[in-house]
């Protein structure tokens, strides 16, 4: 059985990732303060020990797997771009929203036997050592593709192998792993030296025998709207005033053969774009992820959300039944979390670790999906 603490739980698509691969686990605890998050989580996956806020955690029980998505909202491009350290208007230096990492680095290296102070390692023998074996990051692209911001993350890694580990790290693109989304976020494994020392790649769409996972948005839609025969039309949920630029473009997106067409329309961040071949990324603003199928410009439902990020319809089913929360929260909620299939490929090569398997390698990473429709 693989123990899990799960940091920045989400609604917990860490745990429908080891669920769905059919892998015997158990979370020791998760930390969240999203009251919003937490009444989802507790609805899908029960009653579970929460820790609380990482900034007041003194220290986590042991787990087999950290995993730890820590906010981007001062990395991500729709965010004003702070990075995990800011200046604020008295010239003091301050950790921001996505400088929590900190504290994952603060409660990793307790772990570990050691404090930090200065930036430095200090053993503490009065800490009982009990490391995970393994540590999995998921975070926006910009955090490798920004000078400002992957600083901290080369930091962050260098840090990790003073405390004992290995990492494998890379872009991933949900899009490759059957889940037709254009979400790209970085991913990193590090794994315990004393528990793997091999040869280890996360899958990516460069390091396959095998193609990519396909998929076509009718795995994923309504059946109304597959059902949709009638001539061009705009959906009348998508806010007034993005209907006048689809609606004058609509020609044009139907015989487009890109994956996102971008309307010529300054409504606000990137809700101008219509899916072609994959979604736009589902994000936790109020956005109108788009997309153009049977004829007709769709706005996402909250199901479809769901199912966009690699959810079964009878987790979805679950929210539904047993929260109050709204449509746009649950879209929200969606947009916050992790695709379900790029874990799955990361927690299998864990499990074989873990079974004394030699680990999938660069080559030989299966791609796996999700039959997102399934109800029972």
């Amino acid at each position: 059985m693989l123990t899990v603490n799960e940091l920045f739980s989400g609604i917990g698509t860490q745990s429908f990732a080891l669920k769905y691969l059919g892998i015997p686990f158990k979370v020791v605890g998760i930390s969240e303060i999203d009251k919003f998050a937490i009444q989802a989580y507790t609805a899908l996956h029960g009653e579970t020990r929460n820790y609380g806020d990482i900034c007041e955690i003194d220290k986590l029980d042991y787990a087999d797997l950290w995993t730890y998505s820590f906010p981007c909202t001062d990395i991500s491009s729709a965010g004003k771009g702070k990075g995990l350290k800011a200046v604020d208007e008295n010239g003091n230096e301050v950790i921001t929203r996505s400088g929590l990492l900190f504290e994952v680095e603060r409660l990793l290296a307790k772990s570990c036997g050691f404090d930090i102070v200065n930036g430095e390692l200090v053993k503490n023998e009065s800490y009982e050592i009990n490391p995970p074996k393994y540590l999995v990051l998921e975070n926006v692209s910009e955090l490798l593709k920004f000078k400002k911001h992957n600083v901290y993350f080369y930091k962050w890694l260098e840090r990790l192998d003073e405390l004992g580990y290995n990492s494998y790290y890379d872009i991933l693109n949900a899009k490759h792993f059957g889940i037709p989304q254009n979400r790209e976020r970085v991913f990193c494994l590090s794994v315990r030296k004393d528990v793997f020392t091999g040869d280890l790649g996360l899958p990516n769409v460069n390091s396959l025998i095998e193609k990519p996972l396909k998929s076509d948005f009718k795995d994923f839609v309504e059946d109304t709207v597959l059902n949709y025969y009638g001539g061009f039309m705009v959906d009348e949920t998508i806010n007034p005033y993005l209907i006048p630029a689809f609606t004058r473009d609509i020609l044009d997106i139907s015989k487009s053969d890109k994956e996102i067409f971008t309307c010529e329309c300054k409504s606000g961040f990137l809700d101008h774009r219509v899916g072609i071949k994959v979604a736009p990324t589902i994000r936790h603003q109020k956005a109108h992820t788009v997309i153009y199928i049977n004829n007709q410009i769709h706005r996402l439902t909250a199901r479809e959300t769901w199912r966009f990020m690699g959810i079964k319809d009878k987790d979805f089913d679950k929210i539904k039944e047993n929260s109050k929360l709204s449509d746009s929260r649950l879209c929200a909620l969606a947009g916050n979390a992790i695709v379900v299939p790029v874990l799955m490929s990361i927690f299998n090569q864990i499990w074989q670790i873990e079974q004394g398997k030699e680990p999938y390698g660069y080559m030989e990473v299966p791609f796996l999906t999700v039959n997102v429709k399934e109800k029972v």
